[in-house]
């Protein structure tokens, strides 16, 4: 079975609240993309994300028999995911084995379209890193706040008043990340090439070998196991920290 693949091109027309308008930018495995600020860069990766997302119900709604309502959740998906949410245009969103096509009219989706090869199946879930995740100070933060509000479940099980909770605080694609790399990273072993990378690039005083997440004093800790030492991994540089954070990301997502 194939699943939904990854994106192979996008067409974006939008007219408020700013004009940005591509005919059709296409994808390949790896993509730079530069350009000026303001240039619409964030933009396109968040709309890459969002579609992403959302592309993954069709076929997980068709597997399981389930029935949802998908503009409902794009719409959740979108508010969530832009400061100001009040859209105007069209959008499409050509995957190697599905298309989505959605309009937008002053941020409300008015039209979600999806159309995909027989028996396709769900991708992995697409990851976005955005710069506010870069370093593990953000992690902590993050847990710091689901103990303040009391929320013990994880991003799978929580409740939709646990949801909008988290989601009135933090972006949708920031929350799923850290989520996702809290329960990827608890008891993690580094590899071989990671500690050497480190050791080469880094004058970190400890190796580590494993990283513990303590849900209940809210900390991250790198682990030496031949000295069965501890330390937090928020003392680390910025620089350190977004180094092991986008690699293990790479690794474990």
């Amino acid at each position: 079975m194939k699943n939904i693949g990854q994106i192979q091109s996008m067409s974006i027309n939008i007219t408020q609240p700013l004009t940005f308008k591509i005919d059709k930018i296409e994808f390949n495995k790896l993509c730079l993309i530069v350009g000026q600020n303001g240039a619409g860069k964030t933009l396109m990766l968040k709309m890459s994300w969002c579609f992403s997302w959302i592309a993954n119900y069709f076929p997980v709604s068709a597997i399981t028999n389930t029935e949802i309502d998908f503009k409902k959740e794009f719409q959740l998906v979108m508010d969530k995911s832009f400061d100001d949410q009040n859209f105007d245009g069209k959008i499409e969103v050509f995957f190697e084995n599905a298309t989505i096509v959605a309009e937008f009219k002053n941020g409300e989706v008015v039209m979600l379209d999806y159309n995909a090869d027989e028996g396709v199946i769900p991708n992995n879930l697409p990851t976005f890193m955005s710069k506010e995740t870069r370093t593990f100070d953000t992690f902590v933060k993050y847990m710091k706040m689901k103990k303040a509000l009391g929320i013990k479940s994880t991003f799978s099980t929580f409740t939709p008043e646990e949801m909008k909770k988290v989601s009135d605080i933090y972006k949708i694609y920031d929350l799923i990340f850290i989520e996702r790399m809290l329960e990827s990273m608890d008891c993690h072993m580094l590899d071989k090439d990671l500690k050497e990378a480190l050791k080469k690039m880094f004058n970190i005083k400890h190796e580590i070998d494993q990283i513990i997440v303590d849900y209940i004093d809210c900390e991250l800790y790198g682990v030496n196991l031949s000295t069965n030492k501890r330390f937090k991994l928020t003392t680390l540089s910025a620089g350190e920290q977004s180094i092991i954070n986008m690699t293990l990301a790479s690794k474990l997502l």
